[in-house]
């Protein structure tokens, strides 16, 4: 009796169940009855022609694009093949077909950049050992052509060499400067230290040298000139009397000439 009673009592939870969703089914099926679908308004001939036209466009923009990308795809293929060739211009182009450079420059392992502005702006393809750093990047002035933008570069390139030299130059200079200046006194001290163990207290005494040696102390030289100084004059005067000569001689035979040429008419 109670296993019967059991199934019967489960059995009526499903009727029951059963039961309820239908009533919900119904009351859907009711509500959505109700419900009256939104009228339909009929395109006029004018919206008609422009939605053909915008498809149209969209198909013809997509045929382009495809075209276009296997033509830039052969074009960086063989630029990445080549040695010698850094990078490579392109004319300027509308945003859909840059878009296209950059993607395939990508896919190459390439770097690319844009240039200019608007409707001259134009795509630069790198290699990359030659493609502009962050930094370079940053220094150039990119709504100006990519010519423009090396030239800019270039010269804030060279204005910073010139200002780091300049600064290097300028430390290297005043260490040289303290180094003259300390070498004397330390030869100087090393000197009267050596000189004192030498000699002692006493200070040196410069030896009177007669002249009738023939030969003077360097404080007591008249001619104060090098060696070389002294060939170097020697050498001018040489020279100015050769030269001297041969204008005298020059005058002489232009003397004579003219004395030559006038004794007929005597």
């Amino acid at each position: 009796l109670s296993l019967s009673h059991t199934h019967e009592k489960a059995q009526s939870q499903t009727e029951f169940c059963c039961h309820q969703k239908l009533s919900a089914m119904s009351f859907l099926e009711s509500l959505m009855s109700g419900i009256q679908a939104a009228p339909t308004v009929p395109l006029t001939d004018q919206e008609r022609d422009k939605r053909m036209a915008a498809k149209a466009q969209a198909k013809k923009e997509k045929v382009a694009r495809e075209q276009f990308q296997t033509k830039i795809h052969k074009e960086l293929q063989k630029f990445s093949s080549e040695s010698g060739r850094p990078l490579l211009h392109y004319r300027p182009m509308e945003s859909l077909f840059r878009e296209v450079i950059h993607e395939v420059a990508a896919e190459h392992g390439l770097v690319s950049h844009a240039f200019g502005t608007e409707p001259d702006r134009a795509i630069t393809v790198f290699k990359p050992a030659a493609a502009p750093t962050p930094e370079d990047l940053s220094l150039m002035d990119r709504s100006t052509p990519y010519q423009e933008c090396i030239k800019q570069l270039h010269q804030i390139q060279k204005r910073k060499r010139e200002e780091t030299d300049n600064a290097g130059r300028g430390t290297t200079e005043d260490a040289s400067e303290q180094e003259q200046a300390a070498a004397p006194k330390a030869r100087s001290g090393a000197y009267s230290k050596k000189l004192k163990q030498m000699v002692g207290d006493d200070q040196p005494v410069a030896p009177e040298i007669p002249k009738e040696f023939g030969m003077v102390s360097t404080d007591q030289m008249t001619d104060k000139r090098s060696v070389a100084e002294a060939m170097a004059d020697i050498q001018k005067a040489k020279k100015l009397r050769r030269r001297e000569a041969a204008e005298a001689k020059a005058k002489a035979a232009a003397a004579a000439a003219t004395a030559t040429t006038q004794s007929p008419a005597d």
